[in-house]
């Protein structure tokens, strides 16, 4: 693949986080007055956009609701752990990729959880993305880079991360391994689909072309 630059998600594709913002999203449902869920995995087929408007909360509650979810979130990072691969995976990359992070996270959760875990082999991360503004993101960091769609390779877990890149035209891994199914994802037909970080590896040292998903 030509692309040199890999930019990576963080929740869900990096860091096992999903659950728990669960416990953090069931702290805050009475709050926020949505219903609580007993398995956050009976969820998997359904996007951000669906679970936030299945839960009630209005728009303009909406950054109130992710300030109090990353400040919860935070407190309880240290539990969180990189899925099975990822160190692996990320140190056969570096070796001739550039590795980049683009989250709705915070930069201060991101660095302590990369460094705790010794995965610090990222040279840039953008980081406090607004939950629907990463296509934006995407456009200003290969803007500030120098870099068009064809010089990358995003990879995540969600539909919203599909989306995002299909809007200006970035490549795309979906994993499965995060928050949305491997049947969810494969609908929106992103460039490839990913079951293990193993796989990731496969598809960026291949020459395959977009849309070998299935």
């Amino acid at each position: 693949m030509n692309a040199d630059v890999i930019i990576f998600d963080f929740d869900g594709t990096l860091a096992d986080s999903a659950p728990v913002m669960a416990d953090c999203a069931n702290e805050l449902a009475e709050k926020y007055r949505y219903p609580k869920t007993d398995d956050w995995r009976k969820n998997r087929n359904k996007s951000t956009k669906e679970l936030l408007r299945e839960s009630g909360i209005s728009w303009y509650r909406l950054p109130f609701f992710m300030r109090d979810m990353k400040r919860m979130f935070r407190s309880k990072m240290a539990s969180v752990q990189p899925f099975d691969g990822i160190k692996e995976m990320l140190d056969t990359l570096t070796r001739d990729k550039r590795l980049l992070v683009l989250t709705s996270n915070k930069f201060e959760v991101v660095q302590e959880f990369l460094k705790r875990n010794g995965l610090e082999y990222f040279d840039r991360m953008e980081c406090n993305i607004p939950l629907f503004g990463k296509s934006k993101a995407l456009q200003r960091l290969l803007k500030s880079e120098s870099l068009s769609a064809d010089d990358v390779v995003y990879v995540g877990d969600e539909v919203r991360d599909v989306e995002a890149c299909q809007r200006v035209a970035v490549p795309v891994i979906a994993v499965t391994w995060g928050m949305n199914t491997r049947q969810r994802l494969s609908e929106l037909h992103p460039g490839w689909l990913a079951d293990s970080p193993n796989e990731v590896i496969g598809i960026l040292q291949s020459n395959k072309s977009p849309n070998h998903s299935d």
